[in-house]
């Protein structure tokens, strides 16, 4: 049985992904894969506006609202989106071969996600998130094994 491991550090905007199987030695190529498959669906999710457990963002407080307006930006739909800069920040890497991280490259980048955290989560994987993680793992265990 294919087991992940994931573990959050909303205050370092990191998360850890550990893959564990009796068969598998560990593989940085298959954690850097899950890694990125993790980064695509935060992205794709916050995009939508939509938070980690596919629910949508709350809506922009009015003052926020006027902020964006007056910069050009939409106000309708919350997407977490105002420079690109933190979205572009965020990265996967293999750690090594039985663990990985999503997490940003710059400081600035993981300071505002952490704060965008405390009110519209968006940094986390949910139970679809998991089942395509261990899809990925039973892929490359599958492959391994031929």
């Amino acid at each position: 049985m294919a087991k992940v491991k994931i573990q959050f550090d909303n205050k370092k905007a990191i998360i850890r992904l550990r893959a564990t199987h009796l068969f598998l030695q560990g593989s940085t190529a298959l954690m850097l894969e899950m890694a990125q498959y993790g980064v695509a669906q935060i992205k794709m999710r916050t995009a939508a506006g939509e938070d980690h457990n596919n629910h949508l963002f709350k809506p922009y407080a009015a003052s926020t609202k006027i902020f964006r307006a007056s910069t050009g930006h939409p106000t309708n739909k919350v997407n977490l989106f105002l420079t690109g800069e933190m979205l572009k920040s965020m990265h996967g890497r293999a750690v090594h071969k039985k663990e990985a991280k999503i997490m940003f490259k710059k400081n600035k980048e993981a300071e505002k996600a952490s704060q965008n955290q405390k009110t519209r989560p968006f940094f986390g994987l949910n139970k679809e998130d998991l089942l395509g993680l261990i899809r990925i793992y039973k892929n490359h265990l599958a492959r391994a094994q031929q």
